[in-house]
């Protein structure tokens, strides 16, 4: 299977496919320019798509299940905040209650074997993504290393923007060894179809212009649009009978992309002879040295590689090196795994297995060593070229240097498949060790031999680096030991013939390789903070920093190193349409802040933190049995008891909470209570933690006892009738403590919010009947007022009478209509631009500067999760493209009261 940049993952923030395809089979992978729109038909809604299929956020396509993770959209209008920062972008206490289970409920969370043998297609890691030359060994080579990228600059109009990304597009896709199916004219034709597509949404082009290197353009791209994928890689060859794998087995390890297999065999040819029987000059290898130079190198140091790697009488290795297949998933032959990538790790030989050195992997576990371009076709490995850092651990060289950098690496060799997994025999790995790279390495020895502790093996090197030379006289000299230069780096990273200009000695090692003990690779730890840097990508900072929290928060036990990095990716597709994300987080200083931002503004992301990747909708059953009667006749037992002896029966709400999940909708009753739309009400969790409102403590009021209040009142329920029997009046309103003190009457505080006449309590369950409320949160003076006029609202819940009153736990429901979210977004610009305002504005007023309609779409409604719902006759109806309304849902207790009026 292809690995895939922008595949969106059912683990973290969605944005799926950016461009949908029309073409069956492009002739010479050209797109056709009469028929075809591949790239031009491209849409984004809400940052949405899942499966290659463009879904708007409103309304999921019926054959595809909704998509799994939205992360909020902040930004303004333009996209951008006035200074680029949010002045307080923390969370008090990085938790809101409504994201809690209550005390003593337990958490069902998936097993640990999430994917039964490996991550699912879509959360395989893809090519280096965006940052380009992060770690160390990145540096050389097309698609890797520091890659200036397509150079678009912030004052670009669109078109500009446009032509600048799609040129750089199709540069990369005319590179034969990303795109071998393309022609430098078929690639120019997908170049401009990408043109017309990023004119419709320049959101694509700022995308591509987020990347540094052609191989994650092109991977970008190939993983989002089926046909270009197809054209850019040349169609693998049939194989004969019995020439392709076996399929591979459920030996994948948990989290990881794909089986590994361990080097058994290492060798350096130290003569031609013996470079020509390892196969170093079977693909390519340039140079008359056939590879031998390394060798007389490590002679000249007394090292033995081949011993290195072979297990002692413990089993342990002084060299334990792995190689790791990333998108090969059981069941698949290598044949029909089709483009994968290959990640060579070195590792710490230990009694549970080999686990990754941190020095060879990223911040969140992926190898710095890697190459994006691995096929196994008719049971050949290959790879394109790629930079690679040879990395020997400390112990093995006697504290001299380790790291060899080796340019346009490739690796080929034999594979098969058993029931253990995947093997390699007569594995060559080649590749070029430069002048600048032999100087780098006399440098380094030179520093560690001339310190106050030299290790012991500088007494050998002496002889080489010690005296008046300088250090690039010393590098010549090795490199005319080890059999001089005998190739060129061209300025493209690849390997060329050379006669007075050579700059480089060819490498070879032989090797095979085995399955083995691999334990995986253990995340680094985390940073003080988001790497946010004046200058730097600011999305790359928050979005890497999201990622280590993720996968280091105990709260998120279903996010490990794989699922960390699809966070990762999904965020930087998300932020580079929202770039105001970025500016939140780069705020935060612990994880505890981010991820009680993230996970409260977001549902999705929340509930894949506890149970993982989200499992396709099941199929409908296609028999299903007939709804029970809606309404049935209450048992005697159903009825509540007689109201007690008391003239105005009231309660005051002592817990409001709003789901963050929909696990969280279900439990508080919103989906009992009849509520419509995809949101299930989640919207305003979000909005709630970016504003750090305390909703309990506004809702219920003190810890005292103290503050205003929300109350129900049932007007017409008379003393000795039972909640059958009552004919009663509900009301919605604000009271606060009498004069008399905390523990006596609540005092009404102004006009009902909200009155159903038609309320009612049958079966014990309250129901009102729908009607206009007026949700109002009580405010001090340094408090942000908060009215949310709510259309079609209705009470409901489980009505208990006891001796002392009332008691009712359930949900309150409605519906913000689009002229009232306007309404609000203008009250606050008001409140904010008042002479004496609340503190919140510091951070809220960026939000909501601007056009009161404009916000309110393109800032509001996305942060809210989007139009769920439509309002006809007075009630909510299910949507498609007509939504104009978002589902909110309260849940609530509350508890017998006292109602006196002032």
């Amino acid at each position: 299977m292809r690995i895939a940049a922008a595949r969106i993952i059912a683990l973290a923030l969605t944005a799926g496919p950016l461009f949908t395809a029309c073409i069956e089979d492009p002739p010479n992978g050209r797109p056709d320019p009469d028929a075809a729109r591949s790239l031009r038909d491209a849409r984004i809604t809400d940052g949405r798509a899942v499966d290659g299929r463009v879904v708007d956020a409103r309304r999921p396509d019926p054959d595809v299940r909704p998509p799994d993770i939205a992360l909020p959209h902040v930004n303004r209008p333009d996209g951008t905040l006035p200074d680029g920062t949010v002045p307080d972008g923390t969370l008090p206490d990085a938790t809101l209650p409504d994201a809690s289970l209550p005390d003593g409920e337990p958490l069902d969370l998936l097993p640990p074997d999430l994917f039964d043998g490996g991550p699912p297609d879509a959360l395989r890691d893809a090519a280096e993504p965006l940052d380009g030359g992060e770690g160390e060994g990145e540096g050389e080579g097309e698609g890797e290393g520091e890659g200036e990228g397509p150079g678009c600059r912030p004052d670009d109009s669109d078109l500009d923007l446009c032509r600048t990304a799609c040129a750089w597009f199709g540069a990369c896709a005319a590179m034969r060894d990303l795109c071998p199916g393309l022609d430098a004219d078929g690639a120019a034709l997908w170049g401009a179809e990408c043109v017309d597509a990023c004119l419709d949404q320049p959101v694509l082009g700022r995308l591509i212009c987020g990347q540094v290197t052609c191989e994650a353009t092109v991977d970008l791209v190939s993983g989002t649009n089926a046909d270009f994928d197809a054209a850019c890689r040349a169609r693998p060859p049939v194989c004969e009978a019995g020439e392709d794998t076996a399929p591979l087995g459920r030996v994948v390890l948990p989290g990881r992309p794909g089986p590994a297999t361990i080097i058994q065999r290492l060798e350096i040819p130290r003569t031609l002879d013996a470079a020509a029987a390892f196969g170093c000059g079977a693909h390519g290898l340039v140079g008359d040295n056939g590879g031998t130079g390394l060798g007389a190198l490590l002679d000249i140091a007394g090292y033995d590689t081949h011993a290195a790697v072979t297990p002692d009488a413990d089993g342990l290795r002084a060299l334990p090196l792995v190689m790791e297949f990333e998108g090969w998933s059981p069941g698949e032959t290598g044949d029909g795994a089709g483009r994968m990538a290959l990640g060579h790790y070195l590792g710490a030989s230990g009694p549970d297995g080999i686990l990754a050195d941190p020095a060879v992997v990223d911040a969140l576990g992926r190898p710095i060593n890697r190459w994006p371009d691995a096929r196994v076709e008719c049971g050949a490995l290959s790879t394109g070229p790629a930079p690679h850092r040879l990395i020997l651990p400390p112990a093995f060289l006697d504290g001299l240097p380790g790291a060899i950098d080796l340019s346009a690496t490739e690796v080929h060799g034999a594979a098969r498949v058993d029931d253990d997994g995947v093997y390699i025999d007569r594995g060559v790995l080649t590749g070029y060790l430069t002048r600048d790279a032999m100087l780098a390495l006399v440098l380094e020895t030179r520093r560690l031999c001339d310190g106050a502790a030299p290790p012991e093996e500088c007494d050998g090197w002496q002889q080489l680096i010690a005296g008046p030379d300088e250090p690039e006289d010393i590098a010549r000299l090795l490199m005319d030991i080890i059999g001089g230069p005998d190739a060129r780096i061209d300025a493209d990273g690849q390997p060329a013939a050379c006669e007075d200009d050579c700059d480089a000695v060819s490498v070879c090692f032989g090797f095979d390789a085995a399955p083995g003990p691999w334990a995986g690779v253990e995340l680094p730890p985390l940073p003080d903070g988001p790497d946010c840097r004046p200058g730097a990508d600011q999305c790359l900072g928050a979005c890497r920093w999201l990622a280590q929290c993720a996968a280091a928060d105990e709260a998120c036990p279903a996010v490990g190193p794989a699922e960390a990095r699809a966070v990762d990716e999904s965020c930087r597709l998300t932020c580079a349409e929202q770039p105001a994300l970025a500016a939140i987080v780069c705020a935060h200083d612990a994880c505890e802040q981010t991820m009680g931002f993230i996970r409260a503004a977001s549902a999705d992301f929340d509930a894949m933190c506890i149970e993982g990747p989200l499992e396709p909708d099941p199929e409908p059953d296609p028999d299903p049995e007939p709804d029970p009667d809606p309404d049935p006749a209450c048992d005697a037992d159903d009825d509540t008891d007689p109201l007690p002896g008391i003239i105005r029966p009231a309660v005051h709400i002592d817990r409001l909470e709003i789901p963050a999940t929909p696990e969280a909708a279900t439990r508080l009753g919103c989906d009992a209570a009849g509520l419509v739309g995809l949101n299930r009400g989640t919207g305003f969790s979000g909005l709630f933690g970016l504003m750090a409102i305390d909703l309990p403590e506004r809702a219920v009021g003190g810890p005292d006892g103290t503050g205003t209040r929300a109350a129900l009142e049932f007007e017409g329920w008379a003393p000795g009738q039972t909640g059958a029997e009552a004919q009663f009046i509900l009301y919605q309103l604000l009271a606060r403590p009498a004069p008399a003190g905390a523990d006596g009457p609540l005092e009404v505080v102004g006009p009902p919010r909200g009155e159903w006449p038609d309320a009612r309590a049958a079966c014990s369950r309250l129901q009102s009947g729908r009607a206009p409320l007026l949700f109002e949160l009580p405010s001090g003076p340094d408090d942000f007022p908060f009215e949310l006029p709510l259309t079609a609202a209705e009470v409901t819940g489980a009505l208990r009478v006891a001796d002392d009153g009332l008691y009712v736990e359930g949900a309150i429901i409605g519906y913000l209509e689009r002229a009232a979210l306007e309404g609000m977004v203008g009250q606050w610009q008001a409140v904010c631009a008042a002479a004496v305002r609340p503190p919140d504005c510091d951070a809220i007023g960026q939000f909501v500067a601007g056009d009161p309609r404009d916000v309110a779409e393109a800032i509001m409604a996305p942060l809210l999760r989007g139009y769920d719902a439509r309002i006809a006759d007075g009630r909510a109806v299910e949507c498609g493209d007509d939504c104009d309304a978002i589902s909110v849902c309260f849940g609530y207790s509350a508890r017998p009261t006292t109602l006196v009026d002032p």
